[in-house]
């Protein structure tokens, strides 16, 4: 050992010189001092202080890993939604163009009364928006359907009448072209049987 160094196996170390800007304390005259028990309560303050730290630290985690997880299960209801909605907006496409394809082949063939029925209703439906109408308006809303069912009714009772006055105006066409086609059949078999003879 020379000076204020040490001496460590090979090595010379500086020996470190602590400076605080603490104040020693006052004591009062006569007074013993206990270092042991000032460096048990040092030791307690910078145990609890340590203490208090940590809690900090972890309950700012705890935070953090709360709204981690709140943001992962956002994320997660979120792409599952888009995915919903896309998937219904596929459908939807999916049933216009089988709707559509099915109107362009039905073109080209003659459609049954179930299928000119099925096609005139798909043409004049109109969806219903009454969701956010209150009770006065949705009476309204029921009285106008009620209106325009039973003036569907009158069309439908017009047109069968009309329906049934042509089948009727065909079948006495038809009976007078049979008729006609009979009176010429029997004045050419009888002119014929003139040019025999």
């Amino acid at each position: 050992l020379t000076g204020n160094k040490e001496h460590v196996e090979g090595e010379t170390k500086p020996r470190t010189k602590y400076i605080t800007n603490i104040a020693p304390p006052k004591l009062p005259d006569g007074e013993k001092l206990d270092f042991d028990d000032l460096h048990r309560k040092r030791l307690e303050k910078d145990f609890n202080d340590l203490q208090s730290l940590i809690e900090m630290h972890f309950s700012s985690r705890q935070k953090e890993e709360e709204e981690l997880v709140a943001l992962r299960s956002r994320i997660k209801r979120r792409r599952a939604e888009e995915r919903t909605r896309r998937e219904e907006e596929a459908k939807l496409l999916a049933e216009e163009d089988a709707r559509k394809k099915n109107v362009f082949s039905n073109k080209g063939k003659k459609l049954t009364g179930r299928e000119k029925k099925t096609k005139a209703l798909l043409e004049h439906r109109k969806p219903l928006n009454i969701d956010h109408l209150n009770q006065e308006r949705l009476a309204e809303k029921s009285r106008e359907l009620w209106q325009w069912l039973r003036q569907l009714h009158a069309e439908q009772f017009d047109l069968a009448e009309k329906l049934k006055r042509q089948k009727y105006d065909v079948n006495v066409l038809q009976n007078r072209v049979s008729d006609h086609q009979r009176g010429s059949k029997v004045a050419k078999a009888t002119s014929g049987a003139k040019k025999l003879r």
